[in-house]
């Protein structure tokens, strides 16, 4: 089949990672299996417009803001409105990873005026919003998106109700989790010198790369031999994260921030990391940075507030902590103080990502949702071979939901007294 995923904006800065890294993964796993899977959107980079993005074939174009003062929700791209016009037939269908945002439901406006066929990701993104610009958009184009998908693809019960408030019907949504195309070989840590620990994400409040932060002065402050870095562009909080640096000299060269990095550059430094750190209380549906560090066999830490700590708890993949600056602080200094427990991680959270994440599964409830229905035929002219089920929920009831991760004994809970590692209450 010849499948085109559509994204809002890619820069080169990773600022709009989570549904480009979603976008990326599903289109590697589906060229694998012979389709030609391929991505469009707009760019707002400042550096050469790239081609393709870990061997996917990408096509995009510049976007500008025609009213100014909306940011990216009211960014458009009449070249991507002119490239569409004149390419899209020529696909199957189009997956739309749609957001509240003009470009990517103009899109889903050409589609439906070609006739192309199409399916929606929301990623979350159309959680209730009662401002003005929300209201408008979801009454003339965000609910027409939504009902006229072939599919629609919500990661958890959360997200499938706030589509179906935006949509008046949950009648075409399923279930579908993230995954992560996991790496050839998993990287051998360097196993010498400072533990390298990172914080890959947008710098903004709910990500709380500020609690992040102070738990590394605390820890070089306690001897802990370690190098602490931030990647990510701004979302608020930079500017208080160099007034820390400012005001705190004995941490140069211990805590640094490295600014954004694009998408396959990001993805690069995360798999070096030896300690991978998620404090994030944001509630993502899936957050990408943190599987793909898993997958690489990096330890990771992450908060109970997170979707997949009730799984990763269950899996002893990943220290699962409340979402308190103690309760990190102490996640990472027991983390970086035992190497057998890095090692012991290291090892569970590779095989978690392969066992419960991986895009295989994916990739092949993609292949049956796209050819569904009598618009769709396959490449060759052969039916799709049938997956049984729609779509995966992630909070199965083989284990803890994320409000229950303390049942694992890789929880730190600083407010209760805590339990020997590995029992679990019965």
């Amino acid at each position: 089949m010849r499948i085109l995923h559509v994204v809002p904006v890619v820069d080169d800065a990773a600022s709009y990672g989570g549904a480009l890294s979603v976008a990326v993964n599903q289109c590697i796993e589906l060229r694998r299996r012979g389709h030609d899977a391929r991505i469009a959107g707009g760019w707002r980079g400042r550096g050469t417009v790239p081609g393709e993005l870990e061997g996917v074939p990408v096509h995009l174009f510049r976007a500008y803001a025609p009213v100014p003062g909306l940011g990216p929700t009211g960014l458009y791209s009449p070249a991507l409105a002119r490239w569409l016009r004149r390419r899209a037939t020529s696909f199957d269908v189009a997956h739309v990873h749609l957001s509240r945002d003009v470009l990517p439901l103009a899109v889903v406006r050409r589609l439906q005026r070609l006739g192309v066929p199409y399916v929606v990701q929301p990623h979350g993104a159309l959680a209730p919003r009662t401002g003005p610009v929300a209201r408008v958009l979801d009454s003339w184009m965000t609910r027409r998106a939504v009902i006229g998908a072939r599919h629609v693809f919500a990661t958890g019960l959360d997200e499938r109700d706030a589509i179906a408030r935006v949509a008046g019907t949950a009648g075409t949504v399923s279930l579908l989790q993230g995954g992560v195309v996991l790496p050839d070989r998993v990287p051998v840590s360097r196993g010498g010198g400072p533990v390298d620990v990172l914080f890959v994400g947008r710098l903004q409040p709910n990500r709380r790369v500020m609690a992040f932060a102070a738990a590394a002065d605390r820890l070089v402050r306690d001897g802990v031999d370690a190098v602490f870095t931030v990647v990510g562009p701004d979302g608020g909080d930079l500017r208080r994260l160099r007034r820390f640096l400012a005001d705190r000299p004995q941490l140069q060269d211990r805590l640094r921030y490295e600014g954004p990095l694009p998408h396959t550059r990001a993805l690069e430094r995360l798999r070096r990391a030896d300690v991978y750190v998620h404090p994030s209380v944001d509630g993502e549906a899936f957050p990408m940075s943190l599987l793909e560090a898993m997958a690489a066999g990096v330890p990771s830490i992450c908060t109970t507030d997170c979707s997949l700590a009730g799984v990763l708890a269950r899996e002893h993949a990943a220290i699962v902590a409340n979402p308190t600056d103690d309760a990190l602080y102490g996640a990472m200094r027991r983390l970086l103080t035992d190497r057998g427990a890095q090692l012991r991680l290291s090892s569970r959270a590779a095989a978690t990502a392969a066992s419960e994440f991986s895009m295989t599964a994916i990739a092949e409830v993609l292949e049956h949702e796209y050819a569904t229905g009598p618009d769709v035929t396959p490449a060759g002219g052969r039916a799709p071979r049938h997956v049984a089920g729609p779509a995966v929920d992630l909070r199965s009831p083989r284990g803890p939901a994320s409000g229950d991760a303390g049942t694992s004994g890789d929880v730190i809970d600083l407010d209760r007294p805590s339990r020997a590692p590995g029992r679990r209450k019965r």
